[in-house]
């Protein structure tokens, strides 16, 4: 009988022992799933902040988009006009070549890039004048 209620007692402890050790367990567990949640919570709130980030940084680039086309349309338009502008003043320069060219007294004037060089061709003492040439027409 005492080796029975022995037994019953080695039983309990046992028993109280694996109880004990899955109460343990259950609040490691327990523990554990809060932490879980937690984290869960966490997560989600970065979600959130992240996709609002997202979206921010979307409309940004929409507009630095658009700002850049605007700024390419710019420039376009801006070589348009350069090219233009350019052609305008070498019309001017033309026209004030013509009139300084212009002589109202009969006369024609001349302008001859290089003339020393051309008429040395022909002429090659020309090269030792060192005066500018005058080319007169005989009638």
């Amino acid at each position: 009988m005492e080796q029975d209620h022995q037994e019953h007692v080695n039983i309990d402890e046992v028993h109280q022992q694996y109880q004990s050790n899955i109460q343990n367990e259950m609040t490691i567990l327990s523990s554990n799933v809060n932490m879980l949640n937690n984290d869960q919570q966490r997560i989600r709130g970065e979600l959130c902040s992240n996709q609002c980030s997202l979206r921010i940084v979307s409309e940004e680039l929409s507009l630095v988009r658009s700002s850049s086309e605007d700024n390419v349309s710019f420039a376009n338009g801006m070589t348009i006009i350069n090219d233009f502008l350019l052609q305008e003043i070498w019309s001017l320069k033309q026209m004030v070549e013509n009139n300084i060219l212009t002589s109202f007294d009969g006369t024609f004037l001349w302008k001859i890039t290089c003339a020393k060089e051309k008429i040395g061709m022909y002429f090659p003492e020309i090269h030792r004048i060192n005066k500018p040439l005058k080319l007169m027409k005989n009638n």
